[in-house]
């Protein structure tokens, strides 16, 4: 056996770089078994899901990064002439550069995409999906790139004159679509910061309505009159946004007017109404202030502020019209008189 040479090794050296090969492949599979059977149910007790898709995206990855370890190994073992040894080698750095790439390819796309689902369903909506898209594939152009300069470097070309090129052309760029870039920039500080989301009724300025996209450049509301409104990410970013959707109750407040025939018993009584009236409608909270606050100059004020709870009832218009119906209800069965304006004469019936 001693005798049997092949590229320059004799066969008990090319049976221990084998072995080496063979032992990590073992190894490999072991790591995976247990990876499956006994890191999986651990991860799966705990409370986030990011080591969950973690573990199942490297599976494959790590498994040949394994065996490229162990083939690393055995031709450590071997004996080369000096061109075949530099080729071998680089082949070798080529290949785990590329494993590595794609082991960090998985796993950024899969906690990117766990992070947005944990995002939309932490907030009740669906994020928009071009943005995990878009997400995901940036950072995969990243980890790519630097495997390919990686490559390049190994390979002897200087990339230092393609980084120059690059950061040349990236300025030239720059300076040439700078407020698209803004606009690109305010998006991904959008979406990060979640002012609002999908569907939420905001103001901006002097605009307001629902949200209907977010896009790379621009969002686009549904204004009041069915508009179709853009309005670039850059100005979203500079400005106060008001978020509607996100107030847990509605605050709304009345004045009421009484006549000044009115005594002090039934001003009390009318309060006392007023103050009450969350046993009387759902749509409400218990946080009620109704205030007797001004002899006006035809009528007696009475200020009411109270609170529409929006997390039970979505509709403010028909908890406002039930509120209304109640007071104009409640105040004709006390005998509580409305105010009329001056010039409108009331003929009451026999």
């Amino acid at each position: 056996m001693q005798n049997i040479i092949f590229y320059n090794n004799t066969l008990p050296t090319w049976i221990i770089a084998l072995s080496f090969v063979a032992g990590t492949f073992a190894v490999g599979k072991l790591i995976l078994f247990l990876n499956r059977k006994v890191l999986h149910k651990w991860v799966s007790k705990t409370a986030t899901q990011y080591d969950d898709v973690a573990i199942k995206v490297i599976n494959m990855p790590l498994m040949c990064l394994i065996i490229l370890i162990g083939i690393g190994l055995g031709i450590k073992q071997l004996q080369f002439d000096s061109a075949l040894e530099i080729t071998l080698h680089n082949a070798l750095y080529l290949l785990v550069v590329l494993n590595v790439a794609w082991l960090l390819s998985n796993l950024s796309k899969a906690l990117i995409t766990e992070y947005l689902r944990c995002k939309s369903k932490s907030e009740g909506s669906t994020l928009d999906k071009f943005w995990g898209r878009s997400f995901k594939n940036i950072i995969n152009i990243i980890i790519w790139l630097v495997a390919l300069l990686m490559v390049l470097k190994r390979c002897g070309i200087d990339i230092r004159t393609i980084v120059a090129g690059l950061g040349i052309g990236g300025i030239a760029v720059a300076l040439a679509a700078q407020d698209t870039l803004k606009n690109i920039f305010g998006g991904i500080t959008l979406v990060f910061d979640r002012p609002f989301k999908l569907g939420d009724f905001i103001k901006v300025g002097n605009y307001s309505g629902n949200v209907e996209h977010i896009g790379l450049r621009s969002t686009r509301i549904i204004t009041l009159q069915k508009r179709l409104l853009t309005i670039p990410n850059s100005n979203l970013t500079d400005a106060a946004i008001e978020n509607f959707s996100k107030e847990p109750t509605r605050r709304i407040a009345l004045n009421i007017g009484v006549s000044y025939r009115t005594s002090p018993q039934k001003m009390r009584e009318a309060l006392q109404i007023l103050q009450n009236m969350h046993q009387h409608i759902k749509g409400i909270t218990h946080e009620i202030n109704a205030t007797f606050v001004d002899f006006g100059k035809w009528q007696l004020v009475i200020t009411l502020i109270y609170y529409i709870n929006k997390k039970k009832f979505a509709d403010i218009c028909a908890v406002q019209t039930e509120v209304n119906l109640f007071i104009l209800q409640a105040f004709n069965e006390a005998g509580l008189e409305m105010n009329f304006p001056p010039l409108v004469s009331v003929a009451e019936a026999d």
